[in-house]
């Protein structure tokens, strides 16, 4: 079908190739503008290694893979291709900016942009609970796929998947003198930035709702915390009906009033 860019909101293809796991294909995931899977592509051969397959029928496979990937482009029109930052990263770019190009001059689709995104967050996410009770069937290649394209769309929602009970946040790089702050310091300076950031922007708690990756922001909603953040998802979610104000946070979830001040500001509906 030709969509022709006019689904709403950002769709990013995330597509993923390991330099340092060459027995690995590549992988590309395509979410929508709510940030949730509609389409994957495998691509067995668009890999930097001919292991397991001979020169010639790596070369013809991987002919085949570009193929293939240019189809899924022309068909599902993405914004955006997130590619993560592997060591042949530039050689990569190249070769998918020849596919976007092609199809640009011969189809005279909108212009795709290709954007180069560090994986070392989505590394963590694709092993984290989070990840593997959302995705269950996706390999892992898929996961990281899926984190690098909500990477580039929403940065704020998609690193706070990682403040959970395992403190996944903290397995990240945060600079040579973080090892000097012990862990409960630096959680804590996380999470106060997590809140100030959060609470600048808002959040949407009928999305949060029906999309379980953006739900990870409501325990950084002043007031509530990671606790009252579940326990009130968990309401919404049984009354099978959209929040249509504030006040009905206190008057059908039993909302105390002191929390309700500090979060009625920031709770969008």
């Amino acid at each position: 079908a030709d969509i022709s860019n006019s689904a709403p909101g950002l769709r990013v293809l995330g597509l993923v190739v390991f330099d340092n796991e060459q027995d690995k294909p590549g992988h590309g995931v395509l979410i929508n503008g709510d940030g949730e899977v509609e389409e994957t592509i495998a691509l067995t051969y668009y890999r930097c290694s001919t292991k397991g397959a001979t020169v010639r029928d790596w070369a013809r496979g991987k002919v085949e893979d570009m193929m293939k990937l240019k189809e899924f482009i022309l068909e599902n029109r993405p914004h955006v291709i997130a590619l993560n930052c592997a060591g042949r990263a530039l050689i990569y770019t190249r070769e998918i900016q020849e596919i976007v190009t092609a199809l640009e001059q011969q189809h005279q689709i909108q212009p795709i942009a290709i954007e180069l995104v560090d994986p070392t967050i989505a590394m963590v996410y694709k092993e984290s609970s989070r990840a593997q009770s959302e995705f269950p069937t996706f390999c892992a290649e898929q996961r990281v796929a899926v984190s690098i394209a909500r990477r580039l769309r929403d940065p704020l929602t998609e690193l706070a998947q990682l403040c959970n009970y395992t403190n996944d946040i903290l397995t990240l790089p945060w600079g040579l003198n973080s090892k000097f702050v012990s862990k409960e310091r630096l959680n804590q300076a996380l999470h106060e930035e997590f809140i100030d950031k959060v609470n600048e922007v808002g959040v949407d708690l009928n999305f949060a709702m029906e999309h379980y990756h953006y739900s990870a922001l409501v325990q950084f909603v002043c007031g509530f915390g990671p606790r009252k953040a579940d326990a009130l998802l968990k309401l919404l979610k049984q009354s099978n009906d959209p929040l249509e104000s504030r006040a009905a946070l206190v008057t059908h979830f039993n909302l105390g009033g002191s929390v309700f001040l500090n979060c009625a500001g920031i709770i969008r509906i």
